[in-house]
């Protein structure tokens, strides 16, 4: 007999994953590890985001974030497409509102607001959009796009990590 709770089965990218990403504009490889953790299922599903990456050949930190994700229900349409909230802070005092979707087999999600810390400096983050799914192998993969100074958003990163 299943006992999970169906908003348990809904999120398929649920617990601890590490694997390898790369920055395609430089090119850099990077080793990461992304948990999300369930916080709560009812009345909507609230996950914990961590996510930690280091330099593949060098094994120098070079970025974390930490965030919330909330997954609404009921679906909005046949297909069970759900109405997705999300909130990421970075260590370079930037943090990011997204809005989005996830259909149970994708989630897509693009920023709707930035705020900028007293110290952030450089480029300023115009657009970013985040793209996970499952592959055929049954690891989590993702697409990173980002734009800056009011450019279009490019094709940042992506990666692919196995579940642990």
């Amino acid at each position: 007999m299943d006992t999970a709770k169906p908003s348990d089965k809904l999120v398929f990218f649920q617990g601890s994953w590490k694997g390898q990403g790369k920055v395609l504009e430089k090119p850099v490889a990077y080793d990461e590890s992304l948990t999300f953790t369930l916080c709560r299922s009812d009345p909507a599903i609230v996950l914990s985001v961590q996510q930690f990456t280091k330099h593949s050949e060098l094994g120098i930190p070079l970025h974390a974030e930490n965030g919330f994700i909330k997954i609404y229900g009921p679906p909005l349409d046949a297909e069970g497409t759900r109405r997705v909230e999300a909130t990421f802070s970075h260590p370079f005092s930037l943090q990011e509102v997204e809005e989005g979707t996830f259909d149970g087999k994708r989630m897509v999600l693009e920023a709707k607001q930035f705020q900028r810390g007293p110290t952030a400096k450089g480029k300023q983050t115009t657009a970013f959009r985040r793209e996970y799914w499952i592959n055929e192998s049954g690891d989590l993969c993702y697409k990173m796009f980002l734009g800056v100074d009011g450019a279009e958003a490019f094709e940042h990163l992506n990666g692919e990590l196995k579940q642990v």
